[in-house]
């Protein structure tokens, strides 16, 4: 098999979810070691073999779907009460809730 089609059928694997995006970049950089290794590169150095060899982009984990209402956030803030440090902790939820986070 060669080089190529090795990597074009990890990346199918990838895409098709049968491996992860960490998994996958321990391959890919394995794989560039090696070749690095066998042909006695170093540093950035590459080869033309190499130029094929591209990690996809991780997925950026999908966000909520429903946000809070005012009133949930309104209760869930109240909710802080009981401890020492309730204002602490009323205040982390409020700055949460106005930046977005």
């Amino acid at each position: 098999m060669q080089l190529k089609e090795w990597w074009e059928q990890e990346l199918r694997r990838y895409e098709e979810k049968e491996v992860r995006h960490g998994t996958l970049q321990k391959k890919f950089k394995s794989c560039q070691r090696f070749l690095k290794w066998i042909y006695g590169l170093n540093g950035n150095q590459k080869l033309d073999l190499m130029a094929f060899l591209e990690m996809p982009k991780e997925p950026r984990p999908e966000l909520c779907s429903r946000m809070p209402t005012e009133e949930e956030v309104k209760e869930l803030i109240s909710a802080y009460t009981s401890d020492k440090f309730s204002i602490r902790n009323q205040a982390i939820m409020a700055l949460a809730n106005d930046t977005g986070a």
